[in-house]
């Protein structure tokens, strides 16, 4: 009886390693790029210069050795036309690269630039990503974060993506809250020492509960604040000014100041109800924003206020400075604000929680961009983006995205941080930027090449 179960147990572990040879046989005799390099030889037949061409064409692996980067590729073996300009319109996987002249590829092969796994012969494994493999391949979006690998940070119209990555952190002011090795932290915000000089305590609170609705073209984000959040940091960065607007009386011509208004050609550099240049900040609603009298000392010497400002002194007379911001403060209205509830947001900021709101301003990290007396700057309270594209996907939290496991990348998820930040991870204290597609593929594409500098620079 005994005998009789050890020869069952045998017959079947027998059987079970029969079987693993023979499917390890097919497997050597199937591979994965068989069935490509079968089509890419039918449409080489259709394109041949002569039969002995096809004769020529063998079935196998490719791998190409580029000696100077010590670097073995093998995606050749499915990318066959890659260097043939006769498969310029074919598909994938066998259309010719569009600048193998420039990037010839005996020079720098295929995964420097594009990422995969160099060694690999299937498509799951060279392209990824698979389990604890961060180099996959590069979504085309993202490609341009290899091109400072040899061209380095200054690259502009080469790399139009990065380039626009680049400058998008630096506006945006993203250094304020991350570390990032190499770039210099600035305060890109205006100081917020004499706020309540300037602008008006209503317009303040709209503006914290909704930049982009007070000011269209505006860089400053959504940190979705509640109204009673936006009231408490309202009311204490008004607190932060001695002395409040005087209600000067301001005598202008309404009809002076027009001529004067496009004869210095503002439009040039600001917008007006969305039309006109983009330096500058919208207009449109400037009379509901900003106190008289600080239209009248901008004008003067808009220097005073900011001492970097863009904006020139164009040397205005006084008169011309009293007719400019008469025409102003009567043009430039948001007419769809009612009284009431302007008198209601006045209301619900004199009775801010002021000592709430300080510590409001240190929580979201608000001194990282502005100047603020009394606020202590925290330094940088988001993580490091130094590395941050040699995170590992394990630690890349989602959040409430359902995201497909073959595009659960580094990238993805950067791409996915910068549109919807809230719904990344838990308790994201990340402001809202707005970012259309085009620039959350930029500033990916920016913080993805920044690691591969650091590595190149230390490596």
């Amino acid at each position: 009886m005994i005998d009789n179960k050890i020869m069952r147990v045998f017959v079947v572990i027998s059987l079970a390693m029969l079987f693993f040879f023979l499917w390890q046989m097919w497997k050597e005799y199937h591979p994965p790029y068989l069935s490509y390099q079968k089509e890419f030889k039918e449409l080489l037949i259709q394109n041949a210069a002569g039969s002995e061409e096809v004769a020529d064409f063998q079935i196998g692996v490719r791998q190409r050795w580029v000696e100077q980067l010590n670097r073995v590729d093998r995606c050749e073996t499915c990318h066959l036309g890659i260097e043939d300009p006769r498969f310029n319109n074919a598909p994938q996987p066998f259309k010719s690269h569009p600048d193998v002249d420039t990037h010839p590829i005996e020079k720098f092969g295929c995964t420097v630039c594009h990422g995969g796994w160099p060694m690999a012969t299937s498509l799951e494994k060279s392209h990824g990503p698979t389990e604890n493999f961060q180099e996959a391949i590069y979504h085309e979006n993202f490609m341009e974060k290899s091109c400072l690998l040899c061209h380095g940070d200054n690259i502009k119209e080469q790399a139009p993506v990065v380039a626009k990555g680049r400058e998008s952190f630096k506006e945006m002011g993203c250094r304020g809250c991350h570390k990032i090795q190499g770039i210099k932290r600035v305060k890109v915000g205006p100081p917020l020492v004499k706020i309540g000089e300037k602008v008006k305590k209503d317009w303040l609170y709209r503006w914290l509960i909704d930049p982009k609705d007070a000011i269209q073209n505006a860089k400053m984000p959504d940190f979705k604040l509640t109204d009673q959040e936006a009231a408490d940091i309202a009311g204490y960065l008004l607190s932060l000014t001695r002395s409040g607007p005087k209600n000067d009386i301001v005598i202008g011509s309404y009809e002076r100041g027009k001529k004067i208004f496009s004869d210095s050609q503002c439009v040039s550099c600001h917008p007006v109800r969305g039309s006109g240049g983009e330096e500058g900040p919208e207009l449109g609603k400037i009379s509901s924003k900003v106190h008289p009298e600080w239209l009248v000392g901008w004008f003067k010497n808009p220097k005073a206020w900011r001492s970097n400002s863009k904006m020139p002194t164009f040397g205005f007379s006084d008169q011309d400075v009293q007719d400019l911001t008469r025409f102003m403060l009567d043009e430039f209205v948001d007419r769809d604000l009612k009284k009431t509830t302007v008198k209601g947001q006045i209301e619900t900021v004199e009775a801010a929680n002021i000592a709430h709101g300080m510590e409001l301003i240190g929580h979201y990290g608000c001194a990282g961009c502005h100047e603020i007396i009394g606020a202590e700057d925290p330094g940088e309270i988001g993580v490091e983006l130094t590395t941050i594209g040699d995170l590992h996907i394990s630690k890349a939290d989602f959040g409430m995205l359902e995201v497909a496991e073959k595009d659960r990348t580094i990238p993805n998820w950067l791409y996915n941080k910068m549109k919807n930040p809230k719904a990344i991870g838990k308790d994201a204290k990340m402001p809202d930027f707005g970012f259309s597609e085009q620039e959350a593929e930029a500033m990916t594409t920016y913080l993805e090449l920044r690691r591969k500098v650091l590595k190149k620079s230390s490596g």
